[in-house]
């Protein structure tokens, strides 16, 4: 019944080359976006509510494998026409330097008046935005320092009846861990003379 029109086809394990995973990042909770059709064809709710996690990591050389998000969205509607609504449901990141990643969906809402929640990835792939953006716009290069990326994401679904859309924020930092060396270690002394008095 859904179709995704953004897929993530990495075969990587979990555990890249450099062993980071940012799966702090997922944009869960997202609150709801309302769909309210009483006297207007198409009235945007009020108080919608988009949540996005922010995501923090610290590697050894500030690297970063894998930004992995797992989007729901909550909808509530009342006042449609139909029985049987037909919607187009659109996800957007954005980040600057990069171009948007925008996932879509066809869904049917089925009732007069109701809500459901819909998962992004529900076709059981990650979805891991480091597939089309840089790993270089997040990654901290200087040692001890970090790198603060602000990712906005929008929200968006329009049916015959009513439309709405929302958008939220989240960071990603990557922190570059800083150097460190400790030393430690021992000295041999041996002493000799031609006239040594050996020990009785």
């Amino acid at each position: 019944m859904s179709t995704d029109s953004t897929k993530n086809t990495d075969e990587r394990g979990l555990i890249s080359r450099r062993g980071i995973i940012l799966m702090g990042a997922s944009v869960t909770s997202l609150g709801a976006i309302g769909l309210f059709s009483a006297s207007q064809p198409a009235l945007a709710a009020e108080g919608s509510v988009i949540e996005a996690e922010d995501a923090t990591l610290t590697s050894h050389d500030g690297s970063i494998a894998e930004l992995i998000v797992e989007p729901t969205l909550d909808v509530e509607w009342e006042g449609f026409n139909s029985a049987e609504t037909d919607a187009e449901m659109e996800i957007t990141f954005s980040t600057d330097g990069e171009d948007d990643i925008a996932i879509e969906r066809s869904e049917t809402l089925s009732g007069y008046t109701g809500s459901d929640e819909f998962d992004f990835d529900d076709d059981g792939d990650d979805i891991d935005l480091l597939e089309t953006w840089s790993e270089e716009t997040f990654e901290s290069e200087v040692d001890a320092d970090e790198t603060e990326t602000t990712v906005t994401v929008t929200f968006g679904i329009s049916t015959e009846d009513a439309s709405a859309t929302d958008t939220t924020e989240f960071d990603v930092v990557v922190k570059n861990q800083p150097a460190d060396v400790d030393i430690g270690g021992t000295v041999e002394t041996t002493a000799t003379s031609d006239n040594e008095v050996e020990d009785e």
